[in-house]
């Protein structure tokens, strides 16, 4: 991620007049402005710092170190662990912000692949009494068993796809599966830390076909190659 590039970009959004981010942790927002070279952030107790080439190269550095699963955690980026390196305890957590913000413009949103693949909304994941629950649309029969490939959604942007021939007890149960860990503390700390809701969308359709007098299942086949083509953040496997 260039610091040129990333200028250019974050010059874009600003003359949208969209340069309020929220923080990693969801409790504020912080504003950030650009001029010819560098820009700076102003966060929520009016304190303005100048991030640099230098500023930037340091945070990504440290952003890329860091495991998936926990690379949007700001403690990650105010530890001492990396003090040598750390250009601000304080503002690093807010160059990270930045770093989703301009990774989400790049990822596909939902509402395409909804059209294109006829996917269709059968729950979420929101939060209730402090706790991430699960909740299914009305029509859908979450123990009937059928093979689907389905999608977890955030703000829009496609962040897991998977298959199961279980039907969509799977896909909605993720807030339970300590085992697909990327997967169970993406949704944790989105829902809980920042209040946003995880939409799933699975389909059915379409992943049979026929070859002489057999009848194949294709559904492996469209998860892996939706998975390659997408590459969503909690998907560990891109083949």
């Amino acid at each position: 991620m260039e610091y040129k590039e990333v200028l250019s970009i974050l010059k874009e959004i600003e003359l949208k007049k969209l340069n309020i981010i929220k923080t990693l942790g969801g409790g504020s927002t912080f504003t950030f402005k650009t001029n010819e070279t560098t820009f700076s952030i102003t966060n929520s107790k009016n304190k303005t710092i100048e991030i640099t080439e230098g500023f930037w190269n340091k945070v990504v550095a440290r952003y890329n170190q860091v495991s998936d699963v926990l690379k949007m955690k700001a403690k990650q980026y105010t530890v001492t662990g990396w003090e040598k390196n750390n250009p601000s305890t304080v503002y690093s957590p807010y160059v990270v912000a930045l770093i989703r913000l301009i990774e989400n413009l790049d990822r596909v949103g939902c509402s395409d692949l909804i059209k294109r693949y006829k996917f269709y909304k059968i729950g979420c994941y929101k939060l209730e009494n402090n706790k991430v629950i699960s909740s299914a649309e009305n029509n859908i029969k979450v123990t009937e068993r059928k093979p689907l490939v389905y999608m977890l959604c955030l703000n829009n942007k496609c962040m897991y796809i998977g298959k199961t021939i279980q039907g969509y007890s799977r896909p909605l149960n993720y807030h339970k599966n300590v085992v697909m860990r990327t997967v169970y503390e993406g949704i944790q700390h989105e829902v809980i830390e920042n209040g946003d809701v995880v939409y799933v969308y699975a389909l059915h359709e379409g992943l049979t076909s026929a070859y002489l007098d057999l009848r194949l299942n294709l559904a492996e086949a469209v998860e892996q190659a939706l998975i390659s083509k997408y590459q969503p953040n909690w998907n560990n496997f891109i083949q």
